[in-house]
């Protein structure tokens, strides 16, 4: 009779909530948070320039300058796209 009663109980609750934990990140709100990490990557690749230059290091310094730019071009883009992020509601 125990088995009854909570085969009844399981049938009269309602089905668990999905996850809260898990979100999907849309394209805007991963934009957000990857153009800072570019940039950031960038300015340490060009702050690593002006040591790598006083050592004589100039085919380093040229690349390495060309790697900043290149983040710094593809973060700006993503920057701008991550605006399109909506804020957070506020329902709670």
């Amino acid at each position: 009779m125990s088995l009854d009663v909570a085969a009844e109980s399981q049938a009269l609750e309602p089905p668990p909530d999905p996850a809260r934990h898990y979100r999907v990140l849309g394209l805007p709100a991963l934009a957000d948070r990857l153009w800072r990490v570019l940039l950031v990557l960038a300015a340490v690749i060009f702050a690593a320039c002006g040591p790598a230059h006083a050592l004589g290091k100039t085919d380093l310094v040229y690349f390495a300058s060309l790697i900043g730019l290149a983040l710094s071009a593809i973060a700006v883009p993503l920057g701008l796209f991550g605006l399109r992020k909506q804020p957070p509601s506020d329902h709670t």
